[in-house]
C-alpha cells in the first residue's frame, strides 16, 4: 500500500506504516514520482517522499516509524525545569 497525504503528517505516516504501508507521498508529488513509487512497491520495495524519509527506519521486517527530532519546533519541546542549587 502507498498512502497519499495532503502534506507530511508524522502521526498519519506512523499509522500508515503500522497498517503495513510500504509508501507515503504527498499530493504535491508528480505523476512520474508516484508511478515510480508504485513500481518500487510492486517489486517488493518501499518508497517514501524525501520529507517523510527522516521518519522512517529500514529494518529487515520492512519500514518502521522512527520519529525524528531534527525538525522539532522549539515551541513543541517540553519546558525545562530548573532547580536552585542547595546551599
Amino acid at each position: 500500500m502507498i498512502f497519499l497525504d495532503r502534506d507530511i503528517q508524522p502521526a498519519n505516516l506512523q499509522t500508515a506504516l503500522e497498517a503495513g504501508g510500504r509508501g507515503y507521498w504527498t499530493v504535491q508529488a508528480s505523476s512520474e514520482q508516484l508511478l515510480e513509487a508504485v513500481r518500487q512497491v510492486v517489486a517488493g520495495g518501499s518508497s517514501f517522499c524525501p520529507e517523510a524519509e527522516c521518519y522512517v527506519a529500514s529494518t529487515p521486517d520492512g519500514p518502521h516509524f522512527h520519529p525524528s527530532t531534527q525538525d522539532t519546533d522549539v515551541d513543541e519541546l517540553p519546558a525545562r525545569t530548573t532547580r536552585k542549587p542547595e546551599p
